[in-house]
């Protein structure tokens, strides 16, 4: 891991992503996007990412059905972000194999500081 480390950003909302990129580089990390499921598998086999902040809500494949690819294919972490925040959708979530999970709305520097947790533990 470099030191910035690369975080792909999976929203299907064009501010979403907006907001989340440059909060997370004001923060020192380098930021992708995509907004499918689809784009960001293309996304994870051309570049070098850490970790992925994916949407729950995506359209076509789910992120929680991201979340259990790239687990299966690259082995990085995910944190899946969401605004259904009832127990059994995070736990769904994290069976599946997500390093954490953050309901919206959320304030950046939550985000920021659960970057941090996750990419010290993987």
């Amino acid at each position: 891991m470099s030191d910035q480390p690369t975080v792909l950003i999976v929203d299907d909302e064009p501010q979403m992503r907006m907001v989340l990129s440059f909060s997370l580089e004001t923060y020192g990390f380098t930021c992708l996007a995509a907004a499918s499921a689809e784009e960001a598998m293309i996304i994870l086999r051309d570049e070098n990412v850490d970790v992925v902040l994916a949407d729950v809500m995506l359209p076509g494949h789910s992120g929680l059905e991201l979340c259990e690819r790239i687990k299966n294919e690259f082995g990085m972490p995910v944190i899946l972000l969401t605004a259904k925040g009832e127990p059994r959708d995070r736990l769904e979530g994290l069976e599946l194999g997500a390093a954490d999970y953050i309901a919206k709305p959320f304030h950046p520097k939550e985000v920021v500081l659960r970057l941090n947790k996750v990419l010290r533990v993987s």
